[in-house]
């Protein structure tokens, strides 16, 4: 029995030492190499580092304070109603009251003077260089659904776009109508008007949580 104890810890003995040299690594996994080249991915080189003077730490103590207290005002949007609302509901537990407001902005709506739509784009250049022939610019429309088109001229009014087709149809504009590009609408905006740091971080981290938002900009 005695014989077979002292076997057993031979065979463990050499099967640790097997291990610890790396001799079994074929067949499992070995022990953290400590060889080179692995333990100079670990090192810092000397050369990159440098003591600072008292001054240089407190002028850096001060750059990194002065960071963290800059106020910035921040601006999110254009929001329609349910991202505006998703997005107050992730900033309320995140800021104090008063940091933050959503503000409504109405866009007037966009009328234009319209030639179109033509069947290819070949015949919108063609009627572009036509129009350019007799002195008048156009360009296409911004609006998909006047795609293959040309806009001689815009106003944010029915009646102001009626007029400059008037005057369009006086230097021998015949085929232009006056069409609505865009309606007019309420656009929600995320103001923070004052963001330290970490208010700055908080708001990205919100937005960041709805793909669909454009990120914070500078007011």
């Amino acid at each position: 029995m005695l014989r077979l104890l002292v076997l057993l810890l031979l065979l463990a003995n050499l099967g640790y030492l097997a291990w610890s040299q790396g001799l079994l690594t074929a067949l499992g996994p070995g022990p953290a190499r400590q060889s080179e080249p692995e333990r100079l991915k670990d090192q810092t080189s000397a050369r990159l580092m440098r003591t600072l003077s008292p001054d240089e730490a407190k002028g850096l103590e001060a750059a990194l304070a002065a960071q963290a207290a800059r106020k910035e005002c921040l601006l999110a949007g254009p929001l329609n109603q349910t991202e505006s609302d998703q997005l107050e509901q992730r900033l309320r537990p995140l800021l104090p009251a008063g940091a933050y407001s959503m503000t409504t902005t109405v866009e007037a709506a966009q009328w234009v003077v319209y030639m179109g739509p033509y069947a290819n784009a070949d015949l919108v250049a063609k009627k572009q260089a036509e129009l350019k022939g007799m002195g008048l610019k156009s360009e296409a429309s911004k609006n998909d659904s006047l795609s293959l088109g040309l806009v001689l001229a815009s106003a944010p009014t029915q009646q102001e776009a009626q007029a400059k087709l008037q005057a369009l149809a006086a230097r021998g504009v015949r085929t232009a109508k006056v069409v609505l590009e865009k309606p007019e609408q309420s656009l929600r905006f995320l103001k923070v008007p004052a963001a330290d740091e970490a208010q700055r971080r908080r708001v990205g981290e919100a937005i960041a949580a709805m793909p669909e938002l454009k990120p914070a900009r500078p007011c």
